[in-house]
This record gives C-alpha cells, sequence and structure tokens, in this order.
C-alpha cells in the first residue's frame, strides 16, 4: 500500500525544512518586532518581560550569526529596555 522509501526523508532534507521554519519564524517576529518599535515591543502586555526578553536575545543570535548587524540595533535596544524593567 505505502513504499517505505517513499516516507523517509534523509537529515539533509529535514535540517533544511526546519532551518527554513526557523528563518521564517525569525524574520516574521523581526518584522513585528520593528512594526511596533522598541518601545511599543517592550510594552507588549500579552507577553511576560522575562519571556521577550529571551525571545529577542535569541533573535539577536540568530542575526549575528548571519551577519545581519543592522537588525541587531533595534533589538538590542529592546533588550536594554526590557533589562532595566527586570
Amino acid at each position: 500500500m505505502f513504499d517505505e522509501e517513499d516516507d523517509i526523508i534523509d537529515d539533509n532534507e529535514l535540517q533544511e525544512i526546519v532551518d527554513r521554519i526557523v528563518e521564517n519564524s525569525m524574520r516574521s517576529a523581526f518584522e513585528t518586532i520593528e512594526e511596533l518599535g522598541s518601545e511599543g515591543w517592550v510594552n507588549e502586555k500579552s507577553i511576560s518581560v522575562e519571556r521577550k526578553l529571551r525571545i529577542t536575545k535569541r533573535m539577536v543570535e540568530w542575526f549575528e550569526e548571519r551577519e545581519e548587524f543592522e537588525n541587531c540595533a533595534l533589538l538590542m535596544r529592546s533588550i536594554k529596555q526590557l533589562e532595566e524593567l527586570c
């Protein structure tokens, strides 16, 4: 009925899928923060300060790994503001 070989995804293909999902998530989150602005993100009430801090720090790491330092400036301002609230 089903051929097992057709259902097998090798590790490289799976990693590519995961990488694309992570990239789409990071870029989408950055666009949202960019639209809100640093203060808007920091003052967003639906997410705890601690969680926003963890998310934002991970985003900085992700963008730094890709040498997209221009995106880090807004994120670093947000981190500074969030740390002041902790």
